[in-house]
């Protein structure tokens, strides 16, 4: 039923990072507990880092996920570090990373471990109705998360339930994206009746 694991590159959600950083600043949310969920990642190869990235990194997304379900190649996760990138002003203090896939984890846990970042890490491995963790968050990042699920409105539900109150949560723009016929920018605003949309990919928890 859930599907999390999905093909990206590097810089594919930059806007929505920005965006949330904006907000973070301007309503004074640090130091913060972030809560990343499925990241996502690519075969390593067809990343474009590195002197074998060459133009792999404009290969076809079907021939992309095609290469990655043979489950032969190692996988390149971008997100987590872009985030922590853009919110370095504001000393967060730890970092949450969910996937369902193992080789995204286990990715993101290599790079960061060579980072020697002092931020506190933690991950899983698991589907998001699987997932409960013992405290709330002061932003949650979900792309591309809810229209993989069976029933997105399920699934917003409990992402939104994730987030502190004054927190913040940041997502894919519904409104520009017409990924199914309900997964519109006005439905997904109605199941989110205790935020408040401050942009096209950032809402605040009020309650």
């Amino acid at each position: 039923m859930t599907r999390l694991g999905t093909t990206t590159h590097m810089n594919r959600n930059d806007a929505g990072i920005q965006s949330a950083m904006h907000w973070a600043e301007k309503r004074g949310i640090a130091p913060l507990e972030i809560l990343d969920i499925g990241p996502g990642g690519q075969v390593a190869f067809l990343s474009g880092r590195g002197k074998q990235g060459g133009n792999w990194h404009k290969c076809p997304v079907f021939v992309e996920s095609a290469i990655r379900k043979t489950g032969m190649f190692r996988l390149k996760s971008f997100e987590p570090s872009e985030i922590l990138a853009a919110f370095s002003s504001l000393t967060p203090k730890s970092m949450h990373i969910l996937d369902k896939e193992q080789k995204v984890i286990a990715s993101i846990r290599k790079e960061m471990e060579a980072s020697g970042s002092p931020l506190q890490f933690e991950f899983s491995v698991c589907r998001i109705e699987e997932f409960s963790p013992c405290k709330k968050f002061d932003i949650v990042f979900a792309y591309h998360v809810i229209e993989r699920m069976g029933d997105w409105r399920a699934a917003l539900s409990m992402i939104s339930d994730l987030v502190k109150v004054n927190g913040l949560l940041s997502m894919t723009d519904y409104g520009k994206q017409a990924l199914r016929k309900d997964l519109t920018g006005g439905n997904v605003e109605n199941g989110l009746p205790m935020f408040t949309k401050l942009d096209g990919t950032t809402y605040v928890r009020n309650a």
